[in-house]
């Protein structure tokens, strides 16, 4: 929608307009009678989330059970995107077992869809979903033809779904790569998003690939230039545009490398409000790399605590959503933060919860959450004098590692110089 159809203190999205002060919903200049308590509860939710994502959600929610029983021709409009609006509500929130069958129904209307966004919207909450399941090569069979279909779409195609659809797709690839052990591979899909976003120029779009793709994939790559050029980027873009929801993304980034850069106080003062101000949107997927890398600066500062009380909740979350993106991870985290905490006495519990997060990334195929698990289990072997265990846990990593970096990060334990033999608590 043009913004000079607006009038003061409505918002849009696509080709429908909110107008508070005259109490009205128009898609494509028409009215939608969605209820005086509908819409009264429309924008009490928006108020209190204050951002445009989460205002699309609500009225989302509130068009499915308007036109979701409407044969109309016109309602298939109102249906995807009130789907779509349930699914994102699922998925930044963890709840994964939500959003798959409501992914499954997305797909099967989008078939009967003329426009193309709609079937590359398909296949990637096709793909992600199957990711949620732990199908990564479903997932990446999906998100791959969601990435290189190469026809081009009008500007109100690519941004149907509030953000563009060729970054979504390519962000959503990148993950899915890097789960699969395809470093490289995955760092060129983020940076792709970025490019896509960039080049349809649409800031929230922008924003989006830098915090969730391409400062994701910084991180898990332990590439602290990129990571450090990608925050800086993010913080520019919230500048200029003033987005609320990527403020709070920029603050937790900038958060994370102040704290690494050794200020303990940046996570009372900014990083826990920020993540207090997302509520469960911290256990979205992309964000998980972020929680347990949190969680690592926090133990190198001493704050062991405050890591425990983070990755606890994040477990507890991960395990009753049954997130099996997160969890192999979540789980090592959990391990070295006990150990962190308690030293050599934690080493059998800490071996315990890694052997069962090396299992669960084995069994769904996350090479990458392997090689991690296999490191830390390794740093055990070390800090019990046991050099055998730790070469045993690093041979299948230095075996079959795609990415030369697994390698180089073995060498400090293979050479012992992060061996604990005295029952201190580790720091990282």
């Amino acid at each position: 929608m043009d913004a000079c159809m607006l009038h003061h203190g409505d918002f849009a999205f696509g080709e429908t307009v909110v107008a508070p002060r005259r109490r009205e919903v128009r898609h494509r200049g028409i009215r939608v009678d969605i209820g005086d308590r509908a819409f009264d509860l429309l924008l009490l939710l928006a108020e209190s989330h204050g951002c445009v994502l989460s205002k699309q959600q609500i009225v989302a929610r509130v068009w499915h059970d308007r036109v979701v029983e409407s044969n109309a021709v016109e309602a298939l409009d109102f249906q995807l995107l009130g789907m779509w609006g349930r699914w994102m509500c699922h998925y930044l929130n963890g709840e994964y077992a939500q959003a798959i069958p409501l992914a499954h129904h997305f797909n099967e209307l989008a078939s009967t869809s003329s426009r193309k966004c709609d079937h590359l919207a398909a296949l990637r909450l096709s793909g992600m979903s199957r990711l949620f399941a732990g199908d990564l090569p479903g997932a990446l069979a999906d998100l791959q033809r969601a990435a290189n279909d190469t026809e081009p779409l009008p500007r109100a195609q690519r941004m149907r779904f509030l953000y563009d659809e060729k970054m979504l797709s390519h962000a959503s690839l990148a993950l899915t790569l890097w789960f699969m052990g395809e470093t490289e591979l995955a760092r060129q899909a983020a940076q792709q998003s970025l490019d896509d976003a960039r080049e349809f120029d649409h800031p929230v779009s922008i924003c989006y690939a830098l915090s969730e793709a391409v400062c994701t994939l910084a991180l898990l790559r332990d590439d602290a230039a990129a990571l450090e050029e990608a925050v800086s980027s993010l913080a520019a873009e919230t500048r200029r545009h003033s987005i609320s929801t990527w403020c709070t993304r920029a603050q937790m980034w900038q958060g994370l490398l102040d704290l690494r850069a050794g200020d303990t106080t940046v996570f009372a003062r900014t990083i826990s409000p920020a993540m207090t101000s997302i509520g469960s949107k911290r256990f979205y997927v992309s964000l998980s790399p972020y929680v347990t890398a949190l969680a690592e600066a926090l133990c190198r500062r001493g704050m062991i605590s405050e890591a425990a009380e983070i990755i606890d909740a994040s477990v507890a979350r991960a395990t009753r959503t049954d997130d099996k993106c997160a969890l192999p991870e979540l789980w090592r985290a959990k391990a070295e933060v006990l150990v962190a905490s308690d030293g050599d006495e934690a080493i059998p519990a800490a071996e315990s919860i890694l052997a069962e997060a090396l299992q669960m990334a084995r069994t769904y195929g996350f090479r990458a959450w392997q090689t991690r698990c296999s490191m830390s289990l390794a740093r055990l072997g070390h800090m019990k004098g046991d050099a055998k265990a730790a070469l045993d846990a690093i041979f299948p990593v230095t075996e079959q590692s795609v990415d030369a970096s697994d390698i180089g990060a073995a060498r400090p334990t293979l050479t012992g110089r992060e061996a604990n033999r005295r029952g201190r608590p580790r720091r990282y």
